[in-house]
């Protein structure tokens, strides 16, 4: 026996698990930022927003962690128009900007 859908049950279903993903992405955001903070990842750095999609996606699709380059870089590209040779140099640089802020040697334990 199949099991027929009526299309607004779909619709409904779909919006409601759109709503969920926000909801769940925004809590993510508003977990991670004194994170990026502690790093030492300033704000204003273009490659905050895309690092900080970067890891609320990852956390969302943790499956895509292999292929972060071609599957999260891309989509973190399309939300932001841009390239994803943009995202990814903006990331790099948003990490050199916490090593040289000595964010990251923190972590590691280094003096």
């Amino acid at each position: 026996m199949m099991l027929m859908m009526d299309d607004a049950v779909v619709a409904e279903k779909a919006e409601s698990v759109e709503k969920e993903y926000s909801a769940l992405a925004r809590e993510i955001e508003f977990r991670l930022t004194p994170y990026l903070y502690q790093l030492g990842i300033p704000p204003h750095v273009t490659g905050y927003s895309y690092l900080r999609s970067a890891v609320v996606e990852f956390l969302l699709n943790p499956s895509e962690m292999r292929e972060i380059t071609k599957t999260i870089y891309p989509r973190i590209a399309l939300d932001h128009g841009t390239t994803v040779s943009a995202v990814e140099r903006a990331i790099r640089h948003a990490i050199a900007t916490a090593w040289n802020n000595g964010g990251l040697r923190g972590i590691k334990g280094d003096p």
